[in-house]
């Protein structure tokens, strides 16, 4: 499990996330009996639980994964990206596929996921040498036995950015799934659906999520939405 405590500074404003050591309530009080724990309030970034179909799934960082391994060799560590394409009604395409690096049938996949930028000597060189960059604490944790991506969703984002400055709400390939070029829409790949306007998107996501929107109370809320 990964999971930590920090603080961060916006417009002189000091905000924090999480108890540091010091500052947690170690003691309990129960009918004049005290005792003493070691429990700590963090923001968990990593679980012990890779179950995706677990509410913890969406919370947590894609970019650590566990190697079943502790104290390995840096030199004899070997380690390779493949990519098998799956069926059509598995296969997730962004809206716009110029999103996507360029000529990306012709990269290796460890240069998309940035694991490979370093020559044999460990300097930096485009293109990397052809072999995973082993550094630990960054793209590794030799103690920890884990592996290390270097951008928090290394295989994929939920959110597209649409630059309205731009007018890509207008392209044709947003057009698709946003007839009019509403922001934002959403795309259920389940159901194959695009679902555009804030109020439909909400009221779809609970209806399809059955909570927060029983039969009794639904007018009042589809009042406040519309």
């Amino acid at each position: 499990m990964v999971a930590v405590a920090f603080q961060y500074t916006i417009n002189g404003n000091v905000f924090q996330v999480g108890e540091f050591s010091n500052e947690g309530d170690f003691s309990n009080t129960t009918d004049s009996q005290t005792t003493s724990t070691n429990n700590l309030i963090l923001k968990m970034l990593k679980s012990t639980i890779a179950n995706v179909q677990q509410p913890v799934w969406k919370l947590m960082m894609k970019n650590i994964y566990n190697l079943g391994t502790y104290e390995f060799s840096s030199s004899d560590f070997k380690l390779d990206i493949f990519y098998s394409n799956p069926s059509p009604l598995n296969y997730l395409q962004p809206f716009d596929a110029s999103t996507w690096p360029e000529n990306l049938d012709k990269l290796r996949l460890l240069n998309v996921f940035d694991l490979d930028k370093l020559d044999s000597n460990g300097n930096v060189s485009e293109g990397g040498d052809g072999f995973f960059d082993v550094v630990d604490g960054v793209t590794v944790s030799r103690n920890g036995g884990l592996l290390i991506f270097p951008n928090a969703e290394p295989f994929g984002e939920f959110i597209t950015k649409v630059d309205l400055g731009k007018d890509e709400q207008f392209k044709p390939e947003y057009l698709k799934i946003s007839p009019f070029g509403k922001i934002p829409v959403i795309i259920d790949h389940e159901n194959n659906k695009s679902i555009f306007e804030s109020g439909a998107i909400l009221m779809y996501l609970a209806d399809k999520s059955g909570k927060l929107y029983d039969e009794k109370d639904r007018l009042v809320i589809n009042q406040w939405l519309k």
